[in-house]
């Protein structure tokens, strides 16, 4: 036995013991296991159950199952040492009353963090010797359908969590007077609503944390107007969330941000898990100080995505934000006007970004970027060679660099389609006199899941999507469907240009090369394989007629 306990020492220190009667048992936390040492055993689903007989050599036949019970958890919490948390419940209706005393006084059976009361009543000497416990008891638990009338003791307040089945007796100023406690739930209560008025008032009001956790439980009806008298001066915020009422109380002493920030808090703990948490800063209602604070609030984090607004933003504030950059994070900068020869190291490490003054951005910096979800870059300062030279990346690099890449000009420079296509692979797809535009990879790669690259682009704003061929894909700006045959034609396109660069070099070395004619009959016959998939191959970029 005292091996078995030796290995539970390895996953598991804590232990409640628990005396009642012939059902009194130590409770290993965790393991799910109880120790029985009297006759009668309470079973409990995905609980491990170690009878009297399974620890016979270290029961005594001349002592009660309580005073086994007791000198078991001795030997246990030995073994144990040291035990992290150690708690004892009574069960009232089967101890003798002369023995609560005793039980309390045993020196093993301190320190105790927790004392937890079961039965139908207690008399106030038994309540008495609960209260007047050491300050190292932080948790009281009276689990006591009747406790005796008008009852006082100063203590019964000063326990870190305190518990209590019948409140009758207590009184508002009690839980006025909480300073720090974490669980309090009182069943059974006389408050009025007036009296939770006052307390949520003295909780606003007051100049330290009065609890974690407050649960009052009434049994009978409450007064009518209820919410009206509740929250009588109160600034309440109501939240629904799956047909549960909830309500936040507003301190105002505080600012309407940080009030904002503390209702933020309680929201995400009521939602947790919180899947997805974004924060949107206004920078013309925030200066840097408040901006570097609100950024630290510890409850703000971890967070996916940030959201800056305003005309303008220094370097100061836009180092913050860009520190943090990650590549599980997003970040929206809707600012009109950013530092001039600005640099952060980080400005293209988001899953997603936007930047709304892209005017210093260096298509090297576009060209580096891997795996990103969305790109937005407004009033964006590329040529049609750099467009150029990202379209030729995306088509031989070896990962896939975007899903969806957005840029906008001031000018008209997005409508320069020749220099664009130069040297590329292209299917051109239009509909209602919208046209897209086609690449695809040139080597197959595990790494490159998006293997379809459309444009769809206007005079003077131009979109990018890298798009999957496993299924048909529908496109956004156009009725097109894209899947494995528009893969197939580009793919057909590729060898078709392949074999044209070929037979151009073997000219240039060899005109009169064997080669050149079988290179040229391998070109019609995918030319004719083209054009019955309906590509339309006169035009300068082939162009598919599915529509």
């Amino acid at each position: 036995m005292e091996t078995c306990v030796q290995e539970a020492h390895t996953k598991e220190t804590n232990i409640c013991l628990c005396l009642n009667g012939e059902s009194s048992y130590i409770h290993c936390f965790g393991e799910g296991v109880r120790i029985f040492c009297g006759s009668q055993l309470i079973e409990s689903p995905n609980v491990e159950i170690v009878t009297s007989l399974d620890i016979a050599p270290w029961l005594n036949p001349k002592l009660s199952a309580v005073q086994n019970t007791i000198e078991v958890c001795r030997r246990v919490r030995k073994i144990l040492n040291p035990c992290s948390y150690f708690g004892i419940s009574l069960t009232l209706n089967n101890l003798d009353s002369l023995d609560i005393p005793r039980i309390l006084a045993i020196p093993h059976l301190m320190p105790r963090r927790r004392i937890m009361v079961i039965g139908s009543e207690i008399d106030k000497a038994q309540l008495d010797l609960i209260m007047e416990e050491g300050p190292e008891v932080r948790d009281v638990l009276l689990d006591v359908k009747k406790i005796p009338d008008n009852y006082h003791h100063k203590n019964a307040f000063k326990f870190s969590s305190f518990i209590c089945t019948d409140s009758r007796w207590v009184q508002i100023e009690s839980l006025l007077s909480f300073r720090n406690r974490m669980v309090v739930a009182l069943n059974n209560n006389p408050f009025t609503i007036v009296d939770i008025n006052r307390l949520i008032k003295q909780w606003i009001n007051g100049d330290c944390d009065m609890f974690a956790h407050l649960v009052l439980n009434y049994t009978g009806p409450r007064e009518t107007g209820l919410m009206d008298v509740l929250f009588d001066g109160l600034v309440t915020l109501e939240l629904h969330r799956g047909g549960t009422l909830f309500y936040l109380l507003l301190n105002p002493k505080l600012s309407a941000m940080e009030n904002t920030i503390e209702v933020c808090e309680r929201i995400r703990k009521m939602l947790n898990p919180c899947k997805v948490f974004d924060i949107s800063l206004d920078m013309d209602k925030l200066d840097p100080l408040s901006m570097q604070q609100v950024l630290a609030v510890p409850h703000l984090m971890p967070r996916q995505g940030i959201i800056v607004r305003g005309a303008e933003i220094d370097t100061e504030q836009l180092d913050l934000i860009m520190e943090e950059g990650s590549d599980d994070r997003d970040i929206f900068l809707y600012v009109k006007k950013i530092p001039d020869n600005y640099y952060h190291e980080n400005a293209f490490k988001f899953l997603s970004f936007y930047y709304t003054d892209s005017r210093l951005m260096k298509i090297e910096s576009l060209l580096s970027i891997r795996n990103r979800i969305y790109v937005g870059l407004n009033n964006c300062p590329f040529t049609p060679e750099d467009i150029n030279r990202l379209i030729k990346q995306w088509i031989n690099g070896d990962c896939d660099m975007f899903e969806q890449l957005e840029l906008k000009y001031t000018g008209s420079k997005a409508d320069t389609k020749v220099t664009f296509f130069d040297g590329l692979v292209t299917l051109e797809m239009h509909h209602g006199g919208r046209f897209l535009f086609l690449f695809s990879i040139a080597e197959s790669s595990t790494l490159r899941k998006l293997k379809i690259l459309s444009l769809y682009c206007t005079k003077n704003w131009m979109k990018f999507l890298a798009i999957p061929i496993k299924e048909k894909y529908i496109h956004p700006k156009m009725p097109v469907v894209i899947g494995k045959v528009e893969y197939q034609i580009l793919q057909m396109l590729n060898s078709k240009k392949k074999f044209q660069d070929e037979i151009v070099e073997k000219r240039e070395s060899n005109p009169r090369d064997p080669n050149i004619f079988e290179m040229e009959e391998n070109i019609r016959e995918i030319d004719g394989q083209l054009i019955r998939k309906g590509v339309d191959l006169d035009s300068k970029i082939p162009i598919l007629r599915q529509f």
